[in-house]
């Protein structure tokens, strides 16, 4: 009985850091993108991809990733985003 305990709780806590780190991935996801809106304008936000795919391409945390498809390869300019 006592180990049934001990996996519930373990499961459980990777419950909640998969969570956390979800949580900490949208709030990353929505600066960014509020941030590129902001600082280079309206015509380079519109050339990110949609937010689920941000999202979801948990790999990538460098803005300047998601930026070289809409500067057309030019990342220079963004390196304070």
């Amino acid at each position: 009985m006592i180990t049934g305990v001990y996996i519930i709780t373990a499961l459980l806590c990777l419950i909640l850091l998969f969570i956390t780190l979800m949580v900490k991935r949208i709030n990353w996801v929505l600066n960014a993108r509020i941030k590129v809106l902001n600082e280079l304008g309206y015509m380079v936000y519109r050339h990110l991809p949609p937010f689920n795919t941000m999202l979801h391409s948990f790999w990538i945390w460098d803005i300047n990733k998601f930026l070289e498809g809409a500067a057309g390869g030019r990342t220079e300019d963004h390196e304070n985003v």
